[in-house]
């Protein structure tokens, strides 16, 4: 869709409805970067509702908030040229538009000055302790070798005990045993699982022997950081029943267009127990239609799986890619239904799973993808799997791990209590 060039006024007459309109955009200031601002939306595939509307406020932007060239503005220019704008008198027009408030006049006004790289931001003072984090995140990768997502979760555990130590001196050589201690002993802390407190607690006690091979503490803060235990199989997978999860998927019968792509997103968890992260990086590429495969890239250890292509699943996803998913560039499999397109990250995923749980009122502790992959597990072994088939179907590489749902399984157990003593003494 072109918006500039020698197309623009028919297209604005489309746009707007109204001649007046049209020529108060095109007689207001800074045509060309308005224009140029609506040609990078449209490339985005953003609807014509929402290029109409915008093309509205940012007439308000150039109106209530004249800039000389090339000078740069500041967010709380555009919060007082909004609050300006919000008491003009209205015009006749579409309800819309006219009637559309400060807070759609500052996203638009605020996206506008970013395109053109004229919205000041003030730089984020530097932290007394960025340096020292990027030095240990730097070891954690490059010498460490560890995962961005673990890399990821120890940076914020340290952060956020800085944060909360906040010493005015800023300097860890002042850190003591007893600031870690009160750190744990903390209101926050003590709502944590405790598998979520001995991770905190692995983290600090790396980041302070890091420290302390650093020379940054003068004593050796992480010898005092006891990790609590946290026993092998101390809970239980606490997802739905298949009968729920059943249930779930049944949910997304129908034709609106998210009711599609949840259905292909959660008959991916179901079916084949995959991690949440494992299906937000499937790619159009991972789906080989001619075998029938399905092949996945095992985050951990970085491993290829590939997986027989159900019917149920097959027609879902084929669904799902033909009549929903956006025609974009990118490979991902799963990306969302409006401009701008991007792929689905492994949050979005789980606030989609959540959401319907929460809809359906489905009695489970655990409501995120992480629940079906438990119930898939659970499912298995109730159907007779073996250890090792749960454990090659999600990817475990111990028969550890998946030991747990053994705890789960009632009808063995229940073999088990049945089983006749008699005899034996």
């Amino acid at each position: 869709m072109t918006i500039g060039g020698g197309e623009g006024p028919a297209v604005f007459d489309h746009l707007f409805g109204h001649a007046y309109m049209v020529r108060r955009w095109r007689q207001g200031p800074s045509y060309s970067e308005r224009i140029e601002f609506l040609e990078h939306l449209a490339r985005l595939d953003y609807a014509r509702r929402t290029l109409k509307l915008t093309a509205y406020l940012l007439l308000g932007v150039v109106e209530y908030l004249p800039l000389e060239r090339h000078a740069r503005v500041t967010v709380p220019e555009i919060c007082k040229a909004a609050r300006k704008w919000r008491r003009r008198p209205l015009l006749a027009g579409p309800a819309a538009l006219t009637q559309s408030g400060a807070g759609h006049f500052m996203r638009v006004a605020k996206a506008w000055f970013m395109f053109l790289g004229r919205l000041y931001q003030p730089p984020r003072p530097p932290g007394a302790f960025d340096a020292k984090i990027a030095d240990f995140v730097r070891w954690m990768r490059e010498e460490r070798g560890l995962m961005p997502g673990s890399v990821a979760t120890f940076q914020s555990q340290i952060v956020r005990f800085l944060e909360r130590w906040n010493h005015r001196s800023a300097r860890l050589t002042h850190v003591a045993a007893a600031d870690v201690d009160a750190y744990f002993n903390s209101a926050r802390c003590q709502q944590l699982s405790r598998k979520s407190i001995a991770l905190a607690a692995h983290a600090l006690r790396t980041f302070f022997r890091f420290a302390n091979n650093r020379g940054w503490c003068e004593t050796d803060i992480a010898s005092g950081i006891d990790r609590p235990p946290v026993y092998r199989h101390s809970g239980i997978p606490l997802g739905p029943t298949w009968k729920e999860v059943r249930r779930l998927i049944d949910s997304t019968v129908g034709n609106k267009p998210t009711d599609m792509r949840s259905r292909a997103l959660f008959l991916l968890l179901a079916t084949y127990g995959l991690r949440v992260g494992e299906v937000a990086h499937l790619t159009l590429d991972d789906l080989d239609w001619e075998h029938e495969l399905i092949r996945v890239n095992r985050g951990k250890g970085r491993r290829m799986a590939s997986y027989p292509m159900t019917t149920e699943v097959g027609l879902a996803l084929a669904r799902y890619i033909r009549s929903v998913r956006p025609r974009v560039s990118r490979r991902e499999v799963f990306v969302t239904l409006v401009a701008p397109f991007r792929p689905l990250n492994a949050k979005a995923c789980g606030r989609i799973t959540s959401r319907r749980f929460g809809q359906l009122d489905i009695q489970s502790t655990r409501h995120g993808p992480h629940a079906l992959r438990h119930a898939c597990a659970t499912h298995l072994m109730q159907q007779g799997a073996s250890l090792k088939e749960i454990a090659d179907q999600l990817g475990h590489r111990s028969l550890m791990t998946t030991g747990i749902y053994a705890k789960v399984d009632m009808n063995a157990l229940r073999n088990v209590a049945d089983f006749d003593l008699k005899g034996l003494a």
